[in-house]
């Protein structure tokens, strides 16, 4: 709001003087800027700033002594209209404080309601209160949240002045009520007894208050959450440049960031040469559809160009010398740390407190996008001494690159690495690797447990990994021989695993292979070495009668992927004493008695998923035999 040269009201100039004036002003430059914008709170969570706040100081129905025009709007329409006109401003007004909750103890109070969703967390809140005065009193204020039974006092741990010592000094105060906000949660905010004057017949008198609060919030995107405050008196004609520094935004892309701003004094569509009060970043002026870019400071409370109006007590859509908003934009480039703020004037004055910086951050997603198969080169069943073909893909299907990207790819057990086989198929660095370590992006490393690397991306090199960008992909071959003494019906599996850090964050990233079906974290990629497996069932043919004779019938099944190898198979059957036995015989058997010990044998012959002919075998039972016996025969042999 324009101020007069002696701080009490603004005569009319004539328009040489104001010439004269906006000269003087515009040499100050950077001195405007009362203290710097520095960091307060900064964090990379899932979450989001919520910033509210409320006027403590609204019109009464008398006019100031020298309004523009005049005479002003009726108060009502002042407090309510949520167009830009001209003379809705507490300039214009004989100001007196809003006072609304019937406490007699308080001279002055407002409220605003602030909603914690359920599973966020309050990770710093920032009370942030400002007005014309200087009553030692005014770094103290009365604090009332949903939980508490009344007020708690509120002391600042930083005052900011604009003004002469001695005389009604602009001011800011700000106290870190993180504590008090974690206790309270959601529900009504109200701020009491903030120092000010009022009443002044030349206009300019002004009050309010803001709440910033960072939230942790996992239903929110990842994003840099940061919060500044400083103060600056932005007046006359000056422009004022001056930078911000220490938020994060994406490495890439177009990032979009919500900033937001609260200010004090900034007028509701001051007339004629005393408009244009704008905020640009980076020389993109911010706006929305309720803050216009040449009348950006108009003393409203907005988010994202929505007036916010719930549990606002009084809930004026002019607060009459408070800004507390938030606006999108694209004007942050991407992997920027900080921006230029330019603050400009046409002859009225406003007065920038708190500055916050809401950008998402994306990470680069690895997980569950690196798919790994095996074939068997040699076609058909996999025997010893046949060759195993693994092809890796890797895609980074996030918005966040992926910097120094390796894969490590432990050689199975049962398997020799084949030498020469390295090969990155597609993507960066595409060809034939060497096996030396430093020759190129790849190489096997022969000590130890044996392995492959990998190192993927754009700029990988013999030392390093290089850099995958989003919905980047490559694709990866080795080969591995079976061992001639690996077992039949070995399972061989392994899995590769990419490290590799995030862009922007700088965060560690660690994925496992799956296999084409599966999902991030499946086992390693499996396939069974092919041979055969042998079991066998036995039966007996009715009830044993002492004195008599018995039957039983063995049969011997293949139940693996592969024939019997050409080697003899045996099936042993000790009989168990008083049994005798007394003969044996099979199709293709050849079978023997030696004492209790049955024994027959035949060529490794058995396909797989088939049985052999049955052997049966015969036994005598001595009257003195007991109620019952257990016979148990075993199989070997057929590789």
């Amino acid at each position: 709001m324009p101020h007069s040269l002696s701080g009490s009201g603004r005569p009319r100039l004539p328009l040489a003087a104001l010439v004269c004036a906006a000269l003087a002003l515009a040499t100050v430059g950077e001195a405007q800027v009362k203290r710097s914008f520095t960091t307060r709170y900064s964090t990379n969570e899932a979450g989001a700033i919520v910033i509210r706040g409320n006027t403590l100081a609204t019109c009464t129905t008398t006019a100031s002594t020298s309004p523009n025009p005049s005479p002003p709007p009726s108060c009502a329409s002042s407090q309510l209209s949520g167009a830009v006109f001209t003379g809705g401003v507490n300039n214009n007004y004989k100001m007196q404080f809003v006072d609304i909750d019937g406490d007699p103890s308080t001279f002055n109070s407002s409220r605003s309601s602030l909603t914690v969703p359920s599973g966020a967390t309050v990770l710093f809140a920032g009370l942030d209160w400002s007005a014309r005065g200087n009553n030692a009193q005014r770094g103290q204020v009365q604090f009332r949240t949903p939980t508490s039974a009344g007020y708690s006092t509120v002391l600042a741990s930083q005052i900011d002045v604009n003004g002469a010592a001695g005389a009604a000094q602009d001011y800011s105060a700000f106290a870190d009520v993180t504590t008090l906000v974690q206790a309270g949660g959601t529900g009504s905010y109200t701020l009491a007894n903030v120092q000010a004057t009022m009443g002044g017949n030349g206009g300019n008198d002004y009050a309010g208050w803001a709440l910033v609060v960072v939230l942790r919030d996992g239903s929110k995107p990842l994003r840099n959450l940061s919060v500044f405050d400083g103060y600056a008196n932005i007046s006359g004609t000056t422009v004022v440049n001056t930078t911000v520094s220490g938020f994060l935004t994406p490495a890439l892309g177009t990032p979009t960031t919500k900033i937001g701003v609260v200010a004090y004094e900034g007028d509701r569509g001051w007339a004629g040469n005393f408009q244009g009060d704008s905020m640009k970043v980076n020389g993109v002026p911010l706006t929305d559809s309720k803050s216009p870019a040449n009348d950006f400071f108009n003393s409203t409370l907005t988010d994202s160009g929505a007036y916010i109006t719930d549990g606002q007590v009084p809930a004026y859509t002019n607060q009459l010398g408070l800004d507390a908003k938030t606006v999108i934009t694209t004007a942050v480039p991407a992997g920027a740390t900080s921006a230029t703020l330019t603050f400009k004037t046409g002859g009225e004055t406003y007065l920038p407190a708190v500055l916050t910086f809401q950008t998402d951050l994306f990470n680069p997603v690895i997980n569950g996008n690196v798919v790994k198969s095996v074939t068997d080169v040699n076609g058909g069943l996999l025997f010893p001494g046949d060759t195993l073909q693994y092809d890796i893909t890797v895609l980074n299907s996030g918005q966040d690159g992926a910097v120094n990207t390796v894969l490590t790819d432990t050689i199975p057990n049962g398997t020799t690495y084949v030498p020469g086989s390295l090969h990155i198929v597609s993507g960066s660095n595409a060809g034939l690797k060497t096996d030396a370590a430093l020759d190129d992006q790849a190489n096997f490393d022969a000590t130890g447990r044996k392995r492959v690397l990998f190192r993927l991306g754009t700029g990988a090199n013999g030392t390093s990994g290089g850099s995958m960008a989003p919905s980047s992909s490559t694709a990866m071959r080795f080969l591995v021989r079976l061992d001639d003494t690996v077992s039949s019906g070995a399972l061989i599996e392994n899995q590769a695993v990419v490290t590799a850090t995030s862009a922007t964050l700088g965060q560690p990233i660690s994925a496992k292979s799956r296999t084409p079906s599966g999902t991030e974290g499946t086992p390693p990629t499996p396939i069974t070495v092919a041979g055969p497996n042998l079991t066998l069932t036995k039966t007996h043919s009715g009830d044993f009668s002492r004195g008599g004779t018995g039957s039983y019938t063995i049969t011997v099944s293949n139940i693996g992927n592969a024939a019997t190898k050409p080697l003899t198979v045996t099936m042993t059957d000790t009989v168990p004493a008083p049994l005798i036995p007394t003969a044996a015989s099979g199709a293709g058997w050849s079978c023997s008695i030696a004492g209790q010990v049955v024994t027959c044998t035949r060529p490794g012959d058995i396909a797989a998923s088939s049985s052999a002919p049955p052997i049966t075998l015969g036994v005598s039972i001595p009257v003195a035999a007991p109620g019952s016996v257990t016979n148990t025969a075993r199989i070997a042999g057929g590789g």
